[in-house]
């Protein structure tokens, strides 16, 4: 498995796939108050700072991966969450490096069409 990031809106399936992968696999988990927090409201009050703060829990996070990487890492949302909300995408360049080097996989989870008409 390596390094897993789970991306995906609310309600996408990020719970239910990490649930499904326990059930089958051994790893490290990474829940979206470690990795996501509270970036929303931050970034809604001051999108800089709110990047800075990202910028550094992200990098905490990987530092402890590099540390370890023989073992398996599931994140549960990651840097691409804050650059989809419209977070600048340069700040963010020595994360994409350091995800690239450790070999990072990406899944994106979606809501069909028909669930996001009944959540309007």
């Amino acid at each position: 498995m390596g390094v897993l990031i789970l991306e995906g809106v609310t309600g996408s399936g990020k719970s239910s796939t990490v649930k499904a992968l326990q059930a089958c696999a051994s790893f490290c988990l990474y829940e979206e108050a470690a990795t996501f927090d509270d970036f929303l409201t931050q970034f809604w009050d001051d999108p800089g700072a709110a990047a800075r703060r990202a910028t550094k829990r992200f990098a905490s996070i990987l530092t402890e991966i590099e540390r370890q990487p023989d073992q398996n890492y599931v994140l549960e949302r990651f840097h691409f969450s804050p650059i989809a909300v419209g977070s600048d995408p340069s700040r963010y360049p020595n994360i994409t490096e350091r995800c690239a080097a450790l070999g990072c996989k990406v899944a994106v989870l979606t809501v069909p069409e028909e669930e996001l008409r009944t959540r309007a």
